[in-house]
């Protein structure tokens, strides 16, 4: 049973590391768009918040966003917004509210590729990356810390 706790302590902190791989992917996304200034453009648009679903657990945001594009076409996206890529503080406040100026960065080759330098999804990406792999980390530490002590490697721990 011991064996069972630690190979599901184990999955688990594997689990967690991944997701913080999977946040080390979206910064790498930023960075890329973000580093390559030839074809990066800023303008200004608008959000507009259409539903707030949130748990004790989790946040999610269903947003429009519109801009024009440096051609003069306008630019109309759907998009859902998570807690772990957003800053949700600020599409609480913006919840009832019709159209709130952002400031966006996107890609002029590619106008999907954008994101809004208000919810400062760098910072959150890169909390969010650093506390996944250390909580990860913890749990199959503790993981083998279960084993090491029902296989009596600790002396001082009889389980």
């Amino acid at each position: 049973m011991m064996y069972f706790i630690a190979l599901i302590m184990m999955l688990i902190g594997w689990m967690l590391i991944s997701a913080g791989r999977l946040s080390l992917c979206k910064e790498k996304d930023i960075n890329d768009l973000v580093v390559d200034g030839t074809n990066v453009l800023e303008t200004e648009g608008f959000l507009k918040v259409i539903e707030i679903r949130s748990t004790r657990y989790s946040f999610e945001c269903d947003c429009e966003i519109a801009f024009k594009s440096q051609s003069g076409k306008s630019l109309r996206y759907s998009k859902t917004f998570f807690g772990s890529d957003s800053k949700a503080s600020f599409l609480r406040k913006c919840e009832h509210k019709d159209d709130i100026p952002i400031t966006i960065i996107y890609d002029k080759h590619s106008p999907t590729r954008f994101y809004i330098k208000e919810l400062n999804p760098q910072d959150v990406i890169n909390n969010s990356k650093k506390a996944y792999c250390i909580i990860g980390s913890m749990f199959i530490l503790l993981g083998l810390f279960i084993v090491a002590a029902a296989l009596h490697i600790i002396p001082f721990m009889q389980l």
